[in-house]
């Protein structure tokens, strides 16, 4: 055989050989795990899977929930002759969270949210930079705290040079009942607990987290007096005394604290009556300035160790121009049946002081009290209104109480249908109170089973300061979702531009929903597109509406409210948002008050944020930190309270605001329904409760203390 045939020969025996080994091994790749279908996520049946995913299954935190395939652990059968194996069931959502809350709950770290006391506290000091500014030393020890207490006050530097350059007029202190309104005290650092919330974050709302607050120096001032043992003296100044705290009228300390501050202030108008009320009653409107002189401009790469560490919180912002401050009403929200405790009224104390009488006159505290009695005419008649106040409200609150009830609202409002039922009109009292009161840019509707273990005027500060500052572009879409800072990491700036990438141009919000029966009477888009935009659309301007938790789309959930609409189109957009605890605008109101005269009505869960949509109004969802009783990952958090096509809370039946589903929120600080607040407050207040605090334990344990939380609901 001739050399170039016989080297051609073996030639393509060896390329027969190498064929015939690699048909044999991809030949043995089963049908269902080809090779591009594990890279690309598999086939469509795969991808429907986002929403009842299996249990032991978490999809990756880069890959939105409509791409999400599970992995196959175990490998394909190789032998012919064996039946194939049927596939796991998919577990639906629900029963996926069950079963992780009862695993959760073996485990040690459930319940860790309890029993943080001022032993166990971490990064002590953490204050340097712009932080410090409100925490300065005190000479005050008491024996159940090795930490040395800091006074604190949040409030502007007011008259110096910086605050006269954005605001106009001149600031002068206000006293209290007894005098000088004294600083509240509070530990430097936090429990390790308490470090990052899994959802919500105290680092774009610029709130110091580093805190710890107990109950006898937040209190005291207000008239909480520790349960001491005979002989043992009381180591913060306070009064318990009824007595003294009957005397005290609250009205009145406000209308003189607004007095002494009016320059400050637009000149207050003389509105009509929203009852028959004599005039001193009546003069007791104070309200609320917008902003202070030390805004926050923190870092948005910055998680909350870091701006800790770095000291951002509470950092001016420059770009505030000079004028008279707006002022903002609070609503405390109760009824006639209402049976006031100590901490309730202490509570009170505590509003009225830190936001209105610290502050000059920039907030206005009032007890909105609805009448139960059918029969009480009580608004034709001063007598009569004034009769039913004393019969229904604490005597040093009677000042500052205005009243309403169902019959009332009905004669505001003829033309709501009956279908509406009187557990719909939650808002109509307070578009009355707008209407009546024009003075006021904003009012706090605030539920009277809230608390807030830190300070008040430095929370609402916070909150107006982060709604101001949002851009409108991806504003809707970012409100529409928990946000949860370790998987979503920085909020202004990866989290910003992760939600905008989900959506095309054409299914974000810019501007009003369109609808044909509506003309909108919020401001117009700059430009024709949000993607023109570069984020400054809606910076420094006041958020028209603020919530506390998603406003989300009801559309394709079991919400028990997705359908309370009367007069509208049955068709019209809307959005939802869990709870009233809000800020509203005067001109969200107004709208709102309108609509409701003509016979147009929504639920009251529904009407800010969808009156919003529709007019092209700026709402926005601040990330207020919420904290659960176990120890979620990041990825189950998602899976269970954004399970939304794009990662929203709502537009899906597996919502967490779906019907069946609210009891996700039982394990959460911030829920009508919640254990834990109750839980928490009680030891911190404390009270024994499920085996941790009371005296004897903290004896043994030390004092309890909390961060500043927003706790609700708070049950008697």
């Amino acid at each position: 055989m001739a050399p170039k045939l016989r080297t051609t020969l073996l030639l393509a025996s060896a390329c027969l050989l190498i064929y015939i080994v690699f048909w044999t091994d991809s030949s043995s790749l089963s049908s269902e795990q080809h090779p591009i279908d594990v890279l690309h996520g598999g086939s469509e049946t795969a991808k429907s899977l986002d929403q009842e995913r299996p249990l032991n299954e978490i999809p990756s935190t880069t890959t939105s929930h409509n791409e999400w395939k599970p992995k196959t652990s175990t490998p394909p059968s190789t032998n012919p002759t064996e039946a194939p194996k049927q596939k796991l069931p998919v577990v639906p959502l629900q029963e996926q969270f069950q079963q992780e809350y009862e695993a959760l709950g073996l485990n040690k770290t459930s319940g860790a949210i309890y029993g943080t006391t001022l032993k166990h506290l971490i990064e002590g000091g953490g204050h340097a930079g712009f932080a410090s500014i409100a925490l300065t030393p005190s000479n005050t020890s008491i024996s159940y705290s090795e930490t040395p207490l800091l006074k604190y006050n949040p409030y502007p530097d007011y008259n110096n040079k910086i605050w006269n350059n954005t605001n106009i007029g001149t600031y002068y202190a206000c006293d209290g009942p007894f005098g000088k309104l004294e600083d509240v005290l509070v530990a430097s650092g936090h429990p390790v607990i308490f470090g990052e919330p899994p959802v919500g974050s105290y680092v774009p709302l610029d709130i110091d987290s580093n805190l710890c607050f107990e109950r006898e120096t937040r209190l005291g001032p207000y008239g909480f007096l520790e349960n001491r043992g005979s002989g043992e003296a009381h180591e913060i100044h306070s009064s318990s005394d009824e007595s003294v705290w009957k005397t005290t009228n609250w009205g009145l300390l406000q209308t003189k604290c607004l007095e002494r501050n009016k320059d400050r202030y637009e000149p207050t108008k003389d509105p009509a009556k929203i009852h028959l009320v004599d005039n001193t009653r009546e003069a007791g409107n104070t309200s609320v300035t917008a902003r202070s002189a030390k805004q926050p401009s923190t870092d948005p790469g910055l998680n909350e160790e870091a701006a800790r560490k770095q000291g951002l919180h509470g950092m001016p912002d420059a770009s505030v121009k000079r004028k008279k401050k707006s002022r903002t009403a609070i609503l405390i929200r109760t009824d006639s049946e209402q049976n006031y405790t100590s901490n309730d009224k202490q509570n009170i104390r505590s509003i009225v002081a830190e936001l209105s009488l610290r502050s000059g006159g920039e907030y206005q505290v009032w007890l909105a009290v609805e009448v139960k009695d059918p029969d009480q005419a009580f608004w034709t008649d001063s007598g009569a209104y004034q009769n039913a106040i004393r019969s229904t409200v604490p005597d040093e609150f009677w000042n500052m109480t205005i009243l309403w009830s169902s019959a009332f609202l009905k004669e505001k409002y003829p033309l709501l249908p009956a279908k509406v039922g009187h557990e719909n009109t939650h808002w109509l009292i307070v578009q009355q109170f707008s209407q009546q009161h024009p003075e006021f840019e904003h009012v706090w509707n605030w539920e009277f089973d809230t608390r807030y273990t830190g300070q008040h005027y430095n929370l609402l500060e916070k909150l107006s300061s982060f709604a101001k500052n949002q851009p409108r572009k991806g504003l809707w879409e970012r409100n529409a979702r928990f946000y949860i800072p370790s998987l979503h990491r920085h909020y202004d700036s990866i989290f910003r531009r992760s939600v905008e990438n989900r959506y095309s141009p054409e299914e974000m919000v810019w501007g009003p929903a369109s609808h044909p029966h509506i003309i909108p009477l919020g401001p117009t888009q700059p430009v024709p597109e949000p993607t023109e935009d570069k984020h400054k659309w809606g910076v420094g301007e006041d958020a028209d509406y603020i919530s506390l938790m998603p406003i989300f789309d009801p559309v394709d959930t079991t919400w028990s409210h997705r359908n309370d609409v009367w007069g509208f189109d049955s068709d019209i957009p809307r959005r939802g948002s869990l709870g009233t605890h809000s800020r509203i605008s005067k001109r969200l109101l107004h709208v709102m008050h309108q609509e409701d005269l003509i016979g147009n009505h929504l639920g009251n869960e529904l009407a800010p944020a969808t009156i919003a949509l529709l007019h092209g109004f700026k709402p926005v969802f601040a990330p207020m930190p919420i904290f659960f009783d176990r120890d979620w990952a990041m990825e189950s958090l998602e899976k269970f309270f954004n399970p939304g096509r794009l990662g929203e809370s709502g537009s899906s039946e597996n919502s967490p605001f779906s019907k069946a589903y609210e009891g996700r929120f039982e394990g959460t600080t911030w829920h009508s329904k919640a254990a834990p607040p109750t839980r928490l407050y009680n030891n911190w207040l404390g009270k024994e409760d499920s085996g941790k605090g009371g005296n004897e334990w903290e004896k043994q344990h030390g004092r309890v203390c909390l961060p500043p939380m927003f706790l609700r609901s708070i049950r008697a």
